[in-house]
């Protein structure tokens, strides 16, 4: 009995580890990808402004970034104003793995994209990406609200159609 218990514990363990590490995979893929995105949008403003007003710039767009997401991290939770059922634990976890790995390759495919000059490609990866953080509540609006509401879609019918 306590084998088995060792043997789930480690299991279990083990699974986390590789979810993390593929967590911080992608944080870093995402983190050097938008000190690139950083960098080029200075030297683009520094050419056209002058450094110091392109650092200005990226200084106070940088600032308002971070007010934005701790208002949005540290403001009322949804679950606070609407309750929800909790989905199963199985589902939760398999809902969860897809959304990390659908958030990594539409981040690979936004690079890629980027890199050949492929706008409208790259714009599709990055219209994905904010759907996928939107799904998973990173910010703070529904998917679904995205979507033309058509009354033959049972996904995005409302109580109205």
């Amino acid at each position: 009995m306590i084998g088995q218990l060792m043997a789930a514990i480690t299991e279990m363990a083990r699974a986390a580890a590789v979810k993390a590490v593929a967590v911080a995979a992608i944080f870093l893929l995402f983190l050097v990808g938008t000190g690139f995105l950083i960098a080029a949008a200075y030297m683009a403003l520094a050419v056209k402004f002058g450094a110091v007003a392109a650092a200005l710039t990226v200084g106070l767009v940088l600032m308002a970034v971070g007010l934005l997401v701790a208002a949005i991290w540290f403001g009322p939770s949804a679950s606070a104003t609407v309750p929800a059922q909790k989905p199963k634990v199985k589902d939760l976890r398999e809902i969860e793995d897809q959304m990390i790995l659908d958030l990594l390759i539409d981040t690979a495919t936004a690079g890629y994209m980027t890199g050949r000059g492929d706008k409208p490609a790259m714009n599709a990866s990055l219209t994905r990406i904010m759907d996928d953080l939107a799904a998973i509540g990173a910010l703070g609006r529904d998917r679904r609200a995205r979507k033309a509401q058509t009354p033959d879609d049972p996904e995005t019918k409302t109580a109205d159609h």
